[in-house]
């Protein structure tokens, strides 16, 4: 009797410490996964701030690019702006140059024009006053010319129709020119003299 009491108290004995150590490792295991969680929290805090302090200056960045893109299109916007003006009034003065040199060839050529055609018309006009002057200078000639051979003729008329006396002496025409013929010599010889002025 004395040992199955004994047996039944070493029984229960073991059964007390097994539950013991039960509930010391139920509590170990409590506070050990309080402790995690506790670390885990907090791991998820300092991941969460560097996140968030990561994204800040992501953000950060992404203005200074953005601003610094604006201020790079501005200035090139502002280059090409530039050179547009500078090519246009470039342009704009090259067509005023052209346009200075295309006036500047017109007036030469007008003036050219203008100088031949008045050397043309001088040159006609001198022409037409020398042929007018060749034709009045003929004339005139034909006129002295027929002026002196009537006056000629009409002395031989006269000559011929005065009537011879008996026992007059005939007159017998002398070798030397009569001053009729000497003056119509002279006439030609003026007339031809004055011709070749003019044509010189």
């Amino acid at each position: 009797m004395r040992d199955i009491l004994t047996e039944r108290l070493e029984a229960v004995r073991e059964e007390s410490i097994t539950q013991a150590a039960a509930d010391n490792d139920a509590y170990l295991f409590e506070a050990a996964r309080s402790e995690l969680r506790t670390e885990v929290q907090k791991l998820r805090e300092l991941q969460s701030a560097e996140y968030g302090s990561n994204l800040a200056r992501l953000q950060r960045d992404v203005e200074i690019a953005h601003q610094e893109l604006n201020e790079s299109i501005t200035t090139m916007k502002s280059g090409i702006d530039l050179d547009i003006n500078d090519r246009k009034n470039s342009n704009q003065q090259e067509a005023s140059l052209v346009d200075m040199r295309l006036q500047e060839l017109n007036n030469r050529i007008s003036i050219d024009i203008v100088s031949d055609m008045k050397s043309e018309i001088e040159a006609l006009r001198w022409q037409t006053t020398r042929r007018g002057l060749t034709a009045v200078t003929f004339v005139l000639a034909a006129m002295l010319i027929g002026i002196s051979l009537g006056k000629k003729n009409e002395k031989e008329n006269q000559r011929k129709s005065v009537p011879v006396a008996k026992g007059a002496e005939i007159p017998v025409p002398m070798l030397t020119s009569s001053e009729d013929e000497i003056n119509y010599l002279e006439e030609k010889r003026f007339a031809v003299e004055t011709l070749n002025e003019i044509d010189k």
